[in-house]
């Protein structure tokens, strides 16, 4: 299970590479893996826009920012520099429910100015760019318990002027309430059954590099 942590939980996760939708449907429809059931969720939107400070001062921390818009509302996510063993990631994350996206450039303060102590941002907060996600959660359950979840993503970076790339295709398999031994099992159940590769890069790399932005 992910830890508490003083900043809130710690995200275990792998994230996986595919080449095309196909890989992502024919693990939708997938009803079992190894003793588990599958049950695969409606698709769903996710529209993330990461910030920073003009002068990348978030970026220079290893920090990540972002609001993200879905079916439930508006969060507010702060993520930290973690750590990789083989597959699995594992790093810091915060987040909270917000009315909507503040209008920018903002001003850090509230909730997010305390999150990022000691750290203080001397310049307003502004958007990089943007993801836009097609998602299809998969839970993957022991009897009654939901021990880890498969993501199945179709990703499109923009640019706030509106400009958009091709898709990419990644499936993340995030611990819930399992072992950690349950999700490497699943990751490499996947990895057997399927043509992944582990995704070397996050979503936000990813779309600074497609930008232009990346330091």
């Amino acid at each position: 299970m992910a830890a508490d942590d003083a900043r809130g939980v710690l995200e275990v996760e792998a994230k996986l590479a595919a080449a095309s939708v196909d890989v992502l449907d024919a693990i939708a429809s997938l009803d079992r893996l190894l003793e588990y059931r599958l049950k695969c969720g409606p698709a769903e939107s996710l529209d993330t826009l990461y910030v920073d400070t003009p002068g990348r001062a978030l970026r220079a921390a290893t920090i990540a920012v972002r609001f993200r818009r879905h079916s439930r509302g508006t969060e507010l996510t702060v993520k930290r520099q973690g750590e990789r063993k083989g597959d699995v990631h594992r790093r810091p994350e915060w987040t909270i429910p917000v009315p909507e996206r503040p209008t920018f450039p903002w001003c850090v303060e509230g909730a997010l100015a305390e999150n990022l102590a000691p750290l203080v941002l001397r310049e307003p907060l502004v958007g990089l760019v943007e993801t836009r996600i097609r998602r299809r959660a998969v839970r993957v359950l022991r009897g009654r318990t939901a021990v880890v979840e498969i993501d199945l993503d179709e990703v499109r970076f923009a640019r706030p002027d509106g400009d958009r790339s091709d898709p990419t295709f990644e499936v993340e398999v995030e611990l819930l309430d399992g072992e950690e031994a349950e999700l490497h099992a699943v990751v490499d159940e996947l990895r057997r059954r399927h043509p992944l590769v582990p995704a070397r890069l996050s979503k936000l790399e990813r779309a600074l590099r497609w930008a232009g932005l990346e330091l």
